[in-house]
C-alpha cells in the first residue's frame, strides 16, 4: 500500500502549473536525477550501449551522479535537460506562441543551438574534476514531441558540438508506447584522435 504522504506529494505535484514536457520532470533534483539516471541503466532502454550497472547520487554536486560498471570503476554523470524554456512560460500563462516555441525544435540549428549552449555549461562546470573518475559523461533527458520526431533526422547528418571534457554524450527521449521503452541516443563519443559524432550507431 502506497503512504498516504507519498500520494499527498504526487497530488501537489500533479497540480503545478508546468504541464510541457513533463515527463522526468519532478520538483526534487536529487529524486529526479536518480529516477533518469535509473531509466538511463535500464537495459531494456540502453540495448547494451553501456556496462553501468549500479549508482550513487553524489551529495557533492558536480558531478550530479557516480555510475559504477561491474569492476567497480567509476564514472561521474552530469545530467540536464533539453527543453524550450520559452514553451513552458507560454504554456503556464495560456501566450498564443506555444506551439510556435514547440516548433522551433523542428529547425537543426535550434537544436545543436539548445545542445551546445549546455554541452558547454556542463563542460565548463566539470573540467576540474574530470581526474576524479575513470571518466565522466552528460546525459541530456528530453520529453520535447518535436525533438522526438525530428532528432533522427538531425543525427543522420551529424550533429557538430563544441569542445567539451566529456567521454560521451547522451540523449534520453520519454517514453515511447510504440517502442515499449525509453529511446536512448548516443550523441558521440571521444576516442584518442578527438570526438567523434555516432549519428547512426548510436540511435537505437
Amino acid at each position: 500500500m502506497v503512504d498516504e504522504a507519498v500520494l499527498d506529494e504526487i497530488r501537489r505535484c500533479n497540480r503545478l502549473p508546468r504541464e510541457h514536457a513533463g515527463f522526468f520532470n519532478w520538483h526534487e533534483k536529487e529524486i529526479k536525477e536518480a529516477g533518469v539516471t535509473d531509466i538511463f541503466l535500464d537495459p531494456r532502454n540502453h540495448e547494451g550501449q553501456h556496462s553501468f550497472e549500479t549508482f550513487n547520487v553524489n551529495p557533492n554536486d558536480p558531478p550530479d551522479i557516480w555510475l559504477f560498471d561491474g569492476n567497480g570503476d567509476k564514472t561521474g554523470l552530469e545530467i540536464t535537460e533539453l527543453v524550450n524554456s520559452q514553451a513552458i512560460d507560454a504554456q503556464i500563462h495560456g501566450l498564443s506562441n506555444y506551439w510556435s516555441e514547440c516548433e522551433r525544435w523542428a529547425n537543426k540549428e535550434y537544436f545543436e543551438e539548445k545542445i551546445n549552449e549546455q554541452v558547454s555549461q556542463k563542460s565548463d562546470k566539470c573540467r576540474d574534476l574530470v581526474s576524479e573518475a575513470l571518466n565522466f559523461e552528460l546525459l541530456f533527458h528530453c520529453d520535447e514531441l518535436w525533438v522526438e520526431k525530428c532528432c533522427d533526422a538531425f543525427l543522420s547528418e551529424g550533429v557538430n558540438m563544441n569542445p567539451h571534457v566529456f567521454g560521451r554524450v547522451w540523449l534520453l527521449l520519454s517514453y515511447s508506447p510504440h517502442l515499449k521503452r525509453c529511446k536512448l541516443i548516443k550523441l558521440g563519443e571521444t576516442y584518442n584522435d578527438g570526438f567523434k559524432q555516432t549519428p547512426k550507431s548510436g540511435a537505437a
